[in-house]
Protein backbone atom coordinates (compact mmCIF):
# COMPACT_ATOMS: atom_id res chain seq x y z
CA UNK A 1 0.00 0.00 0.00
CA UNK A 2 2.66 2.16 0.66
CA UNK A 3 4.62 1.68 -2.49
CA UNK A 4 1.35 2.54 -4.54
CA UNK A 5 0.68 5.29 -2.45
CA UNK A 6 4.51 6.61 -3.44
CA UNK A 7 4.12 5.81 -6.90
CA UNK A 8 0.53 7.51 -7.08
CA UNK A 9 2.46 10.96 -5.25
CA UNK A 10 5.09 10.67 -7.55
CA UNK A 11 2.89 10.81 -10.86
CA UNK A 12 0.91 13.36 -9.59
CA UNK A 13 3.51 15.66 -9.04
CA UNK A 14 4.71 14.81 -12.34
CA UNK A 15 1.85 15.96 -14.04
CA UNK A 16 0.99 18.79 -11.81
CA UNK A 17 4.64 20.32 -12.40
CA UNK A 18 3.21 20.13 -16.10
CA UNK A 19 0.76 22.60 -15.48
CA UNK A 20 2.90 25.13 -13.98
CA UNK A 21 5.84 26.96 -14.96
CA UNK A 22 9.50 26.04 -14.28
CA UNK A 23 11.49 27.74 -11.96
CA UNK A 24 15.29 27.84 -13.07
CA UNK A 25 17.68 29.30 -9.86
CA UNK A 26 20.70 30.47 -11.97
CA UNK A 27 23.33 30.22 -9.15
CA UNK A 28 26.80 31.64 -11.82
CA UNK A 29 26.70 33.91 -14.67
CA UNK A 30 27.73 34.85 -18.10
CA UNK A 31 26.53 30.74 -18.32
CA UNK A 32 23.73 29.84 -20.77
CA UNK A 33 20.95 27.75 -19.69
CA UNK A 34 19.07 25.72 -22.31
CA UNK A 35 15.51 23.34 -22.41
CA UNK A 36 15.10 21.92 -25.61
CA UNK A 37 11.38 20.45 -26.28
CA UNK A 38 10.48 18.58 -29.25
CA UNK A 39 7.46 20.26 -30.91
CA UNK A 40 5.50 18.93 -34.44
CA UNK A 41 4.95 21.37 -36.88
CA UNK A 42 1.79 23.84 -36.94
CA UNK A 43 1.85 23.72 -33.10
CA UNK A 44 2.14 26.49 -31.24
CA UNK A 45 4.65 27.68 -29.09
CA UNK A 46 4.01 29.24 -26.36
CA UNK A 47 6.93 31.20 -23.90
CA UNK A 48 7.03 33.34 -21.23
CA UNK A 49 9.37 33.86 -18.49
CA UNK A 50 10.30 36.64 -15.14
CA UNK A 51 13.11 36.79 -13.49
CA UNK A 52 13.67 38.00 -10.17
CA UNK A 53 16.71 38.37 -8.12
CA UNK A 54 19.23 40.37 -5.94
CA UNK A 55 18.44 43.80 -7.07
CA UNK A 56 15.14 45.25 -9.08
CA UNK A 57 17.17 45.39 -11.96
CA UNK A 58 18.16 41.68 -13.01
CA UNK A 59 18.05 40.99 -16.45
CA UNK A 60 18.90 38.32 -18.53
CA UNK A 61 19.39 37.79 -22.69
CA UNK A 62 16.57 34.79 -23.55
CA UNK A 63 16.66 33.12 -27.49
CA UNK A 64 14.22 30.25 -28.80
CA UNK A 65 16.15 28.09 -31.88
CA UNK A 66 14.82 26.50 -34.64
CA UNK A 67 15.39 22.80 -35.24
CA UNK A 68 18.06 23.99 -37.33
CA UNK A 69 19.61 26.63 -34.86
CA UNK A 70 18.26 29.77 -36.18
CA UNK A 71 17.15 32.06 -34.20
CA UNK A 72 13.09 32.47 -34.03
CA UNK A 73 13.41 35.13 -30.68
CA UNK A 74 15.57 37.24 -29.29
CA UNK A 75 15.34 39.50 -26.37
CA UNK A 76 18.17 41.11 -24.78
CA UNK A 77 19.14 42.50 -21.22
CA UNK A 78 15.06 42.15 -20.17
CA UNK A 79 13.59 41.20 -16.91
CA UNK A 80 10.29 39.41 -18.50
CA UNK A 81 8.72 38.63 -21.55
CA UNK A 82 6.80 36.56 -23.95
CA UNK A 83 6.14 35.12 -27.42
CA UNK A 84 3.93 33.28 -29.21
CA UNK A 85 4.88 30.87 -32.70
CA UNK A 86 3.54 28.44 -35.02
CA UNK A 87 6.31 26.26 -35.83
CA UNK A 88 7.29 25.58 -39.06
CA UNK A 89 9.01 22.41 -39.19
CA UNK A 90 8.80 19.22 -36.50
CA UNK A 91 12.13 19.04 -34.74
CA UNK A 92 13.64 19.76 -31.39
CA UNK A 93 13.65 23.73 -30.41
CA UNK A 94 15.87 24.91 -27.70
CA UNK A 95 15.27 27.67 -25.30
CA UNK A 96 17.91 29.66 -24.01
CA UNK A 97 18.87 32.20 -21.11
CA UNK A 98 21.85 34.18 -20.50
CA UNK A 99 22.98 35.59 -17.54
CA UNK A 100 25.36 38.69 -17.86
CA UNK A 101 25.67 40.04 -14.37
CA UNK A 102 26.80 38.12 -11.28
CA UNK A 103 24.51 37.29 -8.39
CA UNK A 104 21.84 34.65 -7.76
CA UNK A 105 19.00 35.04 -10.15
CA UNK A 106 15.43 33.22 -10.48
CA UNK A 107 13.82 32.74 -13.58
CA UNK A 108 10.32 31.55 -13.96
CA UNK A 109 9.50 30.23 -17.44
CA UNK A 110 6.40 28.57 -19.37
CA UNK A 111 7.57 26.92 -22.40
CA UNK A 112 4.64 24.69 -23.70
CA UNK A 113 2.77 23.68 -27.08
CA UNK A 114 -1.00 23.85 -27.52
CA UNK A 115 -0.57 19.85 -28.00
CA UNK A 116 0.94 19.62 -24.71
CA UNK A 117 -1.83 22.06 -22.71
CA UNK A 118 -4.60 20.17 -24.30
CA UNK A 119 -2.88 16.38 -23.03
CA UNK A 120 -2.31 18.58 -19.57
CA UNK A 121 -5.57 19.70 -19.62
CA UNK A 122 -7.33 16.47 -20.19
CA UNK A 123 -6.01 14.04 -17.75
CA UNK A 124 -6.90 16.83 -15.09
CA UNK A 125 -10.44 16.71 -16.41
CA UNK A 126 -10.63 12.85 -16.17
CA UNK A 127 -9.67 13.16 -12.71
CA UNK A 128 -9.11 9.29 -12.04
CA UNK A 129 -5.76 10.51 -10.54
CA UNK A 130 -7.41 12.69 -8.14
CA UNK A 131 -10.05 10.17 -6.87
CA UNK A 132 -6.92 7.34 -6.58
CA UNK A 133 -5.06 9.64 -4.88
CA UNK A 134 -8.11 10.80 -2.23
CA UNK A 135 -8.63 7.03 -1.25
CA UNK A 136 -5.38 6.59 0.61
CA UNK A 137 -6.24 9.61 2.88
Amino acid sequence: MVKKLLQSITLFSILFSLANSIYLHTKSYKNEYCLQKTIDADDNIRLSYLITGDSDEEKVDARLFDPNNNPIFERKSESGGEYKHKASESGVYRLCFFVPKPGDNYISLEYFTDYEKGHTLDMAKDRKLSIYLLSFF
